[in-house]
């Protein structure tokens, strides 16, 4: 299947040409060892025809201007949008929480094969006490869970928090959640990735 992901605008804003075959490269791997794993283990749905539709999430997430620093995705699953991110963006630090072991041995696999040297892999559940001397400048997830358990989740353990949302999440979701960007999937409609400021942390 030809992997034409990084002819995305946002990407291509991004890289120069020589980055851009890099990454290229990197992206197919990672589509090809997705497809493998997946026939074996539940990475993504298996009812699923589009595959890419992940990586499209992932590649509107790192592209974000407002990224810096250190991010968290949590319950990263087949590693979207964390993985995707790490290949797309070496210029930030990338840790990911997922316990399901046979996700985890995937997730090992490829940051192996792509020597990524700027994704950090926890392989247990994350909750409000884990690692509770951590914080980090952004977290992230996708599918994990409801908009507003994500929220309770990691409001004191970010200063942005975000959300891919579907449209109807994105009507419903709580006070002080903003749409940054949204695209369209033949499959999936409207996505909407939402932003959250949580208040400061009283010291």
């Amino acid at each position: 299947m030809d992997f034409h992901l990084i002819n995305h605008p946002l990407i291509l804003s991004l890289h120069n040409t020589k980055q851009i075959n890099n990454l290229e490269n990197s992206l197919q791997l990672y589509y090809q060892t997705l497809v493998k794993w997946n026939k074996k283990i539940n990475l993504v749905s298996r009812k699923e025809n589009d595959h890419l539709y992940h990586f499209v999430d992932s590649i509107n997430f790192s592209c974000l201007e407002q990224l810096g620093g250190s991010i968290v995705d949590i319950g990263s699953g087949g590693g979207f949008p964390g993985l995707v991110c790490s290949i797309l963006r070496p210029d930030l630090q990338f840790t990911l929480f997922e316990p399901v072991q046979k996700k985890v041995a995937f997730l090992h696999n490829l940051i192996s094969k792509l020597e990524l040297k700027n994704c950090q892999l926890k392989p247990v559940p994350f909750a409000n006490d884990c690692f509770p001397e951590k914080h980090w400048n952004h977290a992230v997830c996708r599918a994990f869970t409801n908009i507003k358990d994500w929220q309770k989740l990691t409001e004191n353990r970010a200063q942005t928090i975000w959300y891919f949302a579907s449209e109807q999440q994105q009507k419903k979701a709580p006070r002080g959640w903003e749409s940054i960007r949204s695209w369209e999937n033949h499959n999936h409609g409207t996505r909407y990735l939402l932003r959250f400021y949580p208040p400061p942390m009283m010291s």
